[in-house]
């Protein structure tokens, strides 16, 4: 009798999911205003923009450590790295942009 082969279970790295939707709550609304101050009428909605921008800066850099962080324990574990990758890509991705627009890198 033949015992049945299990496959391995697939670990989800709680590290890189948190890190997604802590970029993605940054990310959104920054998204949502300037989708908006492209309509001719709805310019005089982009000074949310000054507020919204260092939420984004301070949620991006929270999710690019979280993304360190997730990265290592996936290493370290032998876990599929797509996710990890995946979100600390998204947040370094976002703290550069951020940094440009502040020091005016796209002027």
């Amino acid at each position: 009798m033949t015992t049945p082969v299990v496959p391995p279970k697939r670990r989800v790295s709680g590290f890189g999911v948190a890190s997604l939707i802590v970029s993605a709550l940054g990310l959104i609304p920054l998204v949502v205003v300037f989708l908006i101050g492209l309509i001719p009428d709805m310019m005089a909605i982009y000074w949310l923009l000054i507020v919204l921008g260092p939420f984004a800066a301070i949620t991006a850099l929270i999710a690019t450590i979280l993304g360190v962080i997730a990265v290592v324990l996936a290493a370290r574990a032998h876990a599929p790295l797509a996710l990890p990758i995946t979100a600390l890509l998204v947040g370094a991705t976002t703290v550069v942009a951020l940094s440009g627009i502040i020091l005016g890198w796209f002027m």
